[in-house]
């Protein structure tokens, strides 16, 4: 797997983090992960799509509950002290989807 590209910035606004990264698998296939943790929960997302060579498919999520950068609270206007968690967030959806194509 590489690591075509990974942005980690806040939006004020709309008082989001945002993290997103685009990998592309040893099978070619394209996927990128968008995780987007508000100030209000209802509003955060953590979700994987696939390139089919025209646009982006939306692919697999992981509930708001369960997304790990939500142990972090910390105001939208800074930086996070553990983008770790972030970047576990994704693999985790990597790795379902690396499943469900195989």
């Amino acid at each position: 797997m590489k690591t075509i590209s990974e942005k980690f910035y806040s939006s004020h606004g709309n008082q989001s983090k945002m993290y997103v990264v685009v990998v592309k698998l040893d099978s070619d296939e394209k996927l990128k992960v968008s995780i987007r943790k508000n100030a209000y929960n209802f509003q955060s997302h953590c979700t994987l799509s696939r390139w089919d060579g025209d646009k982006w498919q939306h692919m697999v999520a992981t509930p708001y509950a369960d997304m790990l950068c939500n142990q972090e609270s910390v105001p939208y206007w800074s930086q996070p002290q553990n983008i770790e968690l972030y970047q576990q967030d994704a693999q985790n959806l990597i790795e379902e989807a690396k499943e469900i194509l195989a």
